[in-house]
């Protein structure tokens, strides 16, 4: 888990740039923190939960390495990665950009203001404090 601080003039720049090639997904939003919010709140989420589809994904393999990911993240940074969380952290200007979904190989790289940029540091803070890492290496921590 790694996080980086950087100031910057203007949120519009295309983060293109900073994501690496090969990604099987990219998806670049001006605003993925309320695109997150809409969603949260829709009925079209709460149908999906209650079909067969999302009860057979929630059995699947995906699904639960998923969960276990989140596990490792929650014990890492002492909070869930929860919708909650992922709308709070979700800037104004964000890149997703999925590589193997299988070994959970993903990017995520957002522009936060000054007043939401306080998630990210309760994180960071957690993270230095636990001294906490994974596969044997220091978190990559930056600012």
């Amino acid at each position: 888990m790694g996080f980086t601080t950087r100031m910057s003039g203007s949120p519009e720049r295309p983060l293109s740039p900073y994501v690496p090639a090969g990604a099987m997904l990219y998806l670049e939003a001006k605003d993925f923190g309320s695109l997150l919010k809409d969603w949260n709140a829709s009925p079209q989420k709460r149908q999906w939960l209650a079909t067969d589809n999302y009860e057979v994904f929630s059995r699947s393999r995906l699904f639960l390495r998923l969960k276990g990911a989140g596990d490792q993240f929650a014990t890492a940074a002492g909070l869930p990665p929860s919708m909650d969380f992922l709308s709070q952290i979700g800037g104004t200007h964000s890149v997703v950009a999925l590589y193997d979904i299988g070994n959970l190989q993903f990017l995520y790289i957002t522009h936060l203001s000054s007043a939401k940029s306080t998630s990210p540091n309760r994180v960071r803070r957690r993270v230095r404090r636990r001294g906490s890492h994974s596969a044997g290496s220091p978190p990559a921590v930056g600012r």
